[in-house]
């Protein structure tokens, strides 16, 4: 094995066995464009949909591997449906 290849196994071992520690500042700055969490942002972090009042209170100080921290900060962007009818025919 040569070096990249060496480091690349060290980096996923990291990521792997590596966490985070969840915040209030973090959860506020991953909110989507609406002020708001979509639904697979909260099951990444291991709550129902939909969740219960005060939720953020049970999810700080929790830790999350860097793989759903990834997941949450990621599932933020709404993707917009266009329906059949709005798109654009040629």
């Amino acid at each position: 094995m040569n070096t990249d290849e060496l480091n690349k196994l060290a980096d996923e071992w990291i990521e792997a066995h590596d966490d985070f520690v969840i915040t209030n500042e973090w959860l506020l700055e991953h909110r989507t464009r609406h002020k708001a969490w979509t639904q697979k942002q909260l099951q990444t972090i291991g709550l129902d949909w939909p969740p219960q009042k005060r939720w953020t209170n049970t999810v700080i100080g929790q830790r999350i591997s860097l793989a759903d921290k990834k997941t949450f900060e990621d599932a933020k962007k709404i993707k917009k449906k266009i329906s059949s009818s709005k798109r654009l025919r040629f």
